[in-house]
């Protein structure tokens, strides 16, 4: 039987991890050019939004890296399970 709520859910992953990825390219093209990444993703200029939350993707800087991810299917920020 299919179940087009399922089908929703692998669609918004599937966005949610395109989107990911662009934000990851463009947060390396940035530190490739300024030597550190951003402290917010507003400086990327992009307009991503998490297809869970309806609003940004969840970022912070982490020691020399940085943190990205999306609330998902639960809604919860556990960065651990994305």
């Amino acid at each position: 039987v299919f179940d087009c709520r399922d089908a929703a859910v692998k669609r918004d992953l599937w966005r949610a991890s395109v989107s990911q990825l662009r934000i990851a390219i463009a947060l390396e093209e940035l530190r490739q050019k300024n030597g550190s990444y951003p402290d917010a993703l507003d400086a990327l200029g992009l307009q991503e939004v998490d297809p869970f939350s309806g609003a940004g993707f969840v970022y912070r800087r982490d020691g020399a890296g940085y943190l990205l991810y999306s609330v998902s299917i639960n809604r919860v920020h556990n960065p651990r399970f994305t």
